[in-house]
Parts: C-alpha cells; structure tokens; sequence
C-alpha cells in the first residue's frame, strides 16, 4: 500500500471515528490508528486545511479538540450512508473527560470487530443505553459503562435492572462497569452481588421518576456472569 491509499484509509477512520463520538484529541486518534502522535503534525494539519476537521482549545484543557466541519460530516455519510454523526457546539469538561475516557478504552482493544458509540445507540431500543457497545471477533456484544461518580443507589438498581432486560432480549451478552475509584467500584460490586434486587421503574422514560415496584431475582445474571467490575484510568485532560 503507498503513501497516498494509507493516508486516504487513515483519513477514513478518523472522519468515521468523529462522526461517531464528536470529538477526539490529536493523541487519541493517533492511538485509534495505532501511530505515534508525533509523527502526524503534518497529516492532522492537512485534515484541517482540506475542510474536513477543526481544532479548537477548550478553557481548561491542555489540547485541542479536533471535529469534523459541515464537509467533514458529509465527507462521513460518503462512507458510510447510515451513520448517525454526533455534533457538539459546547464541550464542558465533564463531557470531554467522560467520551476521552471511552475513548481511550476503547483503543486498549483488541479483537475488536465492530463498535457503537451512545449516539448510534440511540435509535435502537435499548431499555438501558450504555456509553459504548462493542463486538468483538467471536461476535460477543459488550456493553461498556464508565462511571466516575457514584451514582444514587437506586439509579445503580434501575440501570442494573435494564441491562438484565437487555440481556434477555439479546442486544448484550455482558456489561463491563469501568472506575476511577476502587471505592465506588467496590460499591457497585457489592450492590451487583446482592439478592434479590429492589426494582426500580419509570413510566416515561425520565429517571427522575423512578418507582419502586418490588424486587428482582438477579440470580440467573450472576450465574452468567453478566456483569464486571474494573478500575480503570480515566483520560486527563
């Protein structure tokens, strides 16, 4: 493969990969493409002067914020039609640090065969939407969760008990719950291996306005092992 066709397949995944997520960073990216980043000033500042990205400091972070222009995004739906591209006017931190994290998780990866960021996902009906779906090589659909905070106990049961629903109805066969602290993550573990489980719903969708509506045997989820605990690091910004 020359110059050019590695350069047009880099450029490819990139524009897919912002189409997908947003945003991204220089470093990122470069690890997505499994390069070193300090070899790429010139490809990132040809992207920028071809109108298919921008960059852009956000108060507070160190790096640039790199997403993909009007062009760009339509550059994405050329390769792939049915893309749902994500856009962003605003980045606060929270949400920077938070998709970053994914980000760079989803880079440690291997085996991957397909993957799906929230905003894919959000035209298929999961009754719990995680942050990230993947599918690796033997076909294997994990969810991924990444919390860095501790959520209310009783929004762990509810999204717990939609991820036992969506298992059941085959959009997931496990859920990987990743942390920052070995605190909350014990927490979680603890609440996980419990039974049975109060149940939680809402009639809206809002979970604002969750219910208490009895208890759940998790049994046969613990038995699968549906679901795992790991700490991870988060992306620093």
């Amino acid at each position: 493969m020359n110059t050019f066709d590695i350069n047009a397949q880099k450029r490819e995944k990139i524009v897919i990969w912002l189409a997908k997520f947003g945003f991204s960073t220089r470093d990122l990216l470069s690890k997505m493409l499994s390069v070193n980043v300090d070899g790429q000033g010139a490809f990132f500042k040809k992207l920028v002067e071809s109108g298919i990205t921008k960059e852009e400091y956000v108060p507070g972070t160190r790096k640039r914020v790199i997403t993909l222009t009007p062009d760009g995004v339509q550059q994405a739906r050329i390769y792939q039609p049915d893309l749902e591209v994500k856009s962003l006017r605003k980045f606060p931190l929270h949400t920077l640090i938070h998709s970053y994290s994914i980000q760079s998780f989803l880079t440690t990866q291997k085996g991957v065969k397909d993957f799906f960021s929230e905003t894919e996902l959000a035209k298929r009906k999961f009754i719990r939407r995680p942050d990230l779906l993947i599918v690796n090589d033997a076909g294997v659909k994990i969810a991924i969760e990444v919390e860095l905070t501790q959520k209310d106990v009783n929004r762990v049961y509810f999204n717990f008990y939609g991820h036992v629903q969506d298992w059941q109805q085959e959009r997931i066969d496990h859920v990987i719950y990743l942390f920052s602290s070995p605190t909350v993550l014990a927490r979680y573990e603890e609440l996980y291996q419990k039974n049975p489980w109060p149940k939680f719903i809402t009639t809206d969708g809002n979970v604002r306005h969750m219910s208490r509506s009895g208890s759940v045997d998790p049994s046969h989820a613990h038995t699968h092992g549906l679901m795992y605990f790991h700490k991870f690091e988060p992306y620093a910004l």
